[in-house]
């Protein structure tokens, strides 16, 4: 067997290698088994969430691409087949940037980039301040399609009255701007602020010496 060391300890941990084994399904098991019962270092969990992250730059691109060449021309047959594609685009563009925020997250759990992280993730919540409103109405919409009296969380902007039923299908499909629920993302703010992000994060894994296999 080879040694292991995890960061930060004194005593090798020993790992299973291939060729202690005579069944490969064996190996696997205890590879699988080793390696669930430890616990992640910092240099780990930030390539970790470097490698999350651009996972989710990839698809915020994408959705930018598709959304940028979809141009709805008043003259189009198919126009609300365009329009609800449009739509559906923001929608998933709004989930990939949100992700991608929950894996900056992940970054600022490390206490040696905790303070760097949550700056970045403020910075990227100011250039979206309608982005979580959004996301958490999209995910949570069996209690906003009912008017739920209490488990409606996600205002209206800059009012305090509940996002309602009545907003769920009223959209705004602007060249450079999704606007629902009376709040907006704009494209090009949303392109800066995730390559924002997403450089903060792969800064916060490249701080970090190279991690071991976990």
């Amino acid at each position: 067997m080879s040694d292991e060391t995890p960061r930060g300890a004194s005593d090798p941990v020993r790992a299973p290698v291939r060729s202690d084994f005579l069944s490969i399904n064996e190996f696997l098991r205890a590879h699988e088994a080793f390696h669930d019962a430890r616990t992640p270092s910092a240099a780990q969990t930030l390539e970790r969430a470097a490698r999350l992250a651009s996972n989710s730059i990839f698809a915020i691109r994408l959705q930018l691409t598709r959304i940028r060449t979809s141009r709805i021309a008043a003259s189009s047959d198919d126009i609300d087949d365009l329009v609800m594609q449009r739509w559906a685009d923001s929608e998933f563009l709004i989930v990939a940037l949100w992700r991608l925020r929950t894996i900056a997250r992940i970054a600022a759990s490390v206490s040696a980039v905790e303070n760097s992280m949550n700056a970045a993730i403020k910075r990227f919540d100011e250039q979206l301040p309608n982005l979580q409103m959004m996301r958490h109405v999209g995910q949570h919409l069996d209690d906003y399609a009912i008017d739920h009296p209490e488990r409606r969380r996600q205002h209206k902007p800059g009012l305090t009255e509940p996002v309602g039923r009545r907003l769920l299908e009223v959209a705004g499909l602007g060249d450079d701007e999704f606007h629902w629920l009376r709040g907006k993302l704009n494209f090009t703010d949303a392109e800066a602020a995730a390559n924002a992000l997403y450089a903060a994060v792969r800064k916060a894994r490249d701080s970090s010496t190279p991690p071991m296999a976990d």
